[in-house]
């Protein structure tokens, strides 16, 4: 094999390392929320989190549910409140789990449409993760008053 031959493999087997690799160590092909949750749970509507709620079906209760999703996944931290069960993505994601009949409802958001739609049931959950952003404005109000 001639040293460009050679030269070319090594570029090659370079670029393909990089195209599973470097994904996995960053976690674009990791085990968020979305892809789990689809080849487990019944799909019930949406699509794209980031535009939309995407809403699926489990049998079984809030709890189980709850837990198996966070076993899979890369849950950062886990609430719970008044039966619904709260998952938080350092991808910015929130997954909440809520009673259905006889199962539950999973649903899968964009961190800040989720939070606001369930903020009296977790509370304060403050600051960001990752990417874009930070946890608020930097105006601390006008008037007197000292910690400003």
């Amino acid at each position: 094999m001639s040293s460009r031959a050679k030269g070319l493999l090594v570029i090659g087997v370079l670029l393909l390392v990089g195209i599973i690799v470097v994904p996995f160590a960053f976690g674009g092909f990791g085990n968020g929320p979305k892809g789990w949750i689809d080849d487990r749970y019944t799909h019930v509507s949406g699509s794209d989190p980031d535009n939309e709620t995407v809403t699926w079906r489990s049998d079984d209760d809030v709890t189980t549910t709850a837990a198996a999703i966070a076993s899979g996944t890369d849950a950062s931290d886990r609430r719970e409140a008044d039966g619904r069960a709260f998952l938080r993505y350092s991808n910015d994601w929130i997954v909440t789990v809520e009673e259905d009949g006889d199962g539950s409802r999973i649903t899968l958001d964009e961190f800040d449409r989720g939070y606001s739609a369930n903020s009296t049931y977790v509370g304060f959950w403050g600051g960001y993760y990752g990417g874009g952003g930070g946890g608020g404005s930097s105006y601390r109000g006008g008037g007197s008053g000292s910690g400003k």
